[in-house]
Parts: C-alpha cells; structure tokens; sequence
C-alpha cells in the first residue's frame, strides 16, 4: 500500500495553485505507461486561459517532479520576456483577447453561414 505524509501532500497542492496561477489544470493521463499510472498532465484550465491551445490538448505530461521543473521553466520564460521590456502582463492578457475575439468571429462567421444555407 502507498504512504504519502504532509510534506508530499503540501509540494502536490503547491505545484497545483502554481499551475492555476499559470493557467493549467492537472488531469489524468491514461496513455502515458512509463510511470505505471503515476502522471499527471496539464491542459489549459478553461476557455479564458492560454487560448492558443485547444481544451482537449496535452501540453505537458509527467510525474509531478517533472510538472514542477516544467511550470517553474514556463513562468521563467514570461518573467524573462517582462524583464527585457519584450512584454508586459497587459501586453499579453491583451493579445490573448485577440485570439479570443479572432476565434468568436469565426465561429459567428461558421454560424452565419450554417443560417444562410
């Protein structure tokens, strides 16, 4: 039978408030073998966060040491970008409304047309 104690409970929960602070959710990964079921994989969290990628896809899949160097590397890489004024979070949160909108107009566009036939 497996034990955790406290600590493995308390680095779990903190890697996940990080990954929701990123925008990810962990889920189940069922095709991934090498860890016998122990691996979890980060999705975006909803229609809201990282809206480039799409809900059903895998961004990253792992054991959860593994998910941590994996979000520490991806905050690292935004904090870089805002350090050398190559971003700013208003620059980003802005342009993901752009991807948000472009999409809307497509699917109103798909609709659209659906009506007209």
């Amino acid at each position: 039978m497996m034990s955790i104690g406290f600590n493995a409970l308390r680095k779990f929960r903190d890697i996940e408030k990080m990954a929701t602070e990123l925008g990810f959710k962990f889920t189940q990964h069922d095709s991934y073998n090498s860890y016998d079921g122990d691996v979890v994989t980060l999705m975006a969290a909803d229609n809201e966060s990282l809206p480039i990628y799409s809900r059903n896809t895998s961004l990253f899949a792992g054991d959860i040491y593994e998910v941590e160097k994996f979000l520490l590397g991806w905050r690292k890489s935004i904090d870089y970008l805002k350090m050398i004024g190559a971003t700013t979070s208003k620059t980003i949160q802005r342009k993901e409304q752009d991807i948000r909108n472009a999409a809307l107009l497509h699917t109103l566009k798909i609709k659209s047309k659906r009506v007209e036939q």
